[in-house]
């Protein structure tokens, strides 16, 4: 539940309390007003019948006040007020008949010992009965006003400071998504000022903060591009010099092998073909070391060429996995720097599936990406093995390792995997020749 949310709960529940506080005081001074006007209104009926009767009495006319009392009739009804002879009383309340609930009549109800007072003429015994149900309907129509104004005015508060706060919150929101931009590496992202002292403070904070991670990584993407350069160049030069050097002194100590096997005696010439036969195996591991350090095939051939015969030579070496690759629309080579990086990329992919990932089936996939500047290439390495969980798993050294590579490119990398259902690497890298 959002802040926004939460607030507008509160209020209501702050609302429903002082509502309920509200009707209860109402209901108590509306059963009170009621009281004091049945009082008030029986009061002064008797005060007047008294007397009017009285002086029809004192002038002698007992016909008239006679008369007087039949014209109000058996039981007389006026707003507040019922005139009964002893013989029409009733001895319970009038029943409520009107649109208030049946709970408000008989909570704001005066006691029945309120309701008669007997009225003696000497002519007839006459009772003035309180009738309090018009007096119920006025005070349930001001409770029902009064809780319908209530309620008015907290919705339209209640709007007014739900926008308030929408409009409040609103900075908080931008700050949250520029946050998840930095944490997904969107280090340029950036806050204008809102106009709220105290928010603009938080933004200021913010694009601090973003300006330093943002050189940082920077400076981390310059540090990581010219270490693997340096590395690059090292191996470079290595593989170099064990063709230039070892090589040559190989072939050289063969070569001789081979003049001395031609010339010796049998024992000699067996001698020289042991030496002839360890000076190929010694050269052989050391094209292979070569070819780890700098593969010159990647330099003569291309990269497309240099993966085929990778590939070629992991599933010579991996009788229980297959590797297919496949380049689409590759239409223009690749940069140097790019080069080297995808191929020891994918050198390090199939490395963790010869570890990790043992019988798998592994797919590679370049191609021509036209959203990526410079014509940019696209990079993807799936396998169906057991896969890991990324979220609990420390990832080891070789998928750190790609990232950096891909990181020192400016390029993206995607990793989707889970346990149970393979393992894939997306990597999009722009062309900078």
């Amino acid at each position: 539940m959002g802040l926004r949310l939460r607030l507008a709960t509160v209020l209501a529940g702050i609302f429903i309390f002082s509502s309920a506080i509200a009707a209860f005081s109402l209901v108590n001074t509306a059963q009170r007003s009621v009281v004091a006007e049945i009082e008030a209104s029986t009061e002064l009926a008797v005060t007047l019948l008294n007397a009017a009767v009285g002086d029809r009495l004192s002038n002698d006319e007992p016909r008239a006040a006679k008369r007087m009392l039949e014209q109000l009739g058996p039981a007389a009804a006026f707003r507040h007020l019922r005139i009964h002879s002893r013989d029409t009383l009733e001895l319970t309340p009038p029943t409520f008949a009107g649109d208030a609930p049946a709970w408000f009549a008989e909570w704001v109800r005066p006691p029945p010992t309120m309701l008669q007072q007997p009225l003696q003429t000497g002519l007839a015994e006459i009772f003035v009965v309180a009738d309090p149900n018009a007096e119920i309907e006025e005070a349930w129509r001001e409770l029902r006003t009064t809780m319908g104004l209530f309620l008015l005015l907290f919705a339209g508060a209640s709007a007014i400071l739900f926008l308030f706060l929408g409009r409040a919150l609103n900075p908080l929101g931008h700050l949250s998504t520029a946050l998840r931009g930095v944490e997904e590496g969107r280090y340029g992202e950036r806050l204008s000022e809102h106009g709220i002292p105290e928010v603009d403070v938080l933004y200021e904070r913010f694009n601090a903060m973003a300006d330093s991670l943002e050189r940082s990584e920077q400076e981390t993407a310059f540090l990581a591009q010219r270490s693997l350069a340096i590395q690059e160049e090292e191996r470079h030069h290595l593989a170099r010099e064990l063709h230039d050097d070892m090589g040559q002194s190989i072939t050289a100590i063969k070569a001789l092998a081979v003049s001395i096997r031609e010339r010796a005696d049998s024992v000699i010439g067996d001698r020289a073909s042991t030496i002839i036969e360890v000076s190929s195996s010694i050269y052989d591991r050391v094209r292979q070391m070569m070819t780890r350090l700098h593969p010159s095939a990647l330099d003569e051939l291309g990269l497309v060429s240099a993966l085929e015969l990778m590939v070629d030579d992991w599933n010579s070496h991996h009788g229980d996995s297959f590797c297919q690759f496949n380049a689409v629309r590759l239409d223009a080579d690749v940069g140097p720097d790019a080069r080297i990086n995808i191929y020891r990329i994918v050198q390090e992919a199939l490395t963790n599936v010869a570890k990790h990932a043992h019988g798998a089936e592994v797919r590679i996939i370049i191609a021509s990406d036209d959203a990526m500047p410079h014509a940019g290439l696209t990079l993807e390495i799936s396998d169906n093995g057991p896969g890991f969980d990324a979220e609990t798993q420390a990832r080891g050294l070789g998928l750190l390792g790609i990232r950096e590579r891909v990181n020192s490119m400016q390029g993206k990398f995607e990793l989707t995997t889970s346990a149970g259902l393979g393992t894939r690497l997306a990597i999009h890298v722009p062309n900078r020749q």
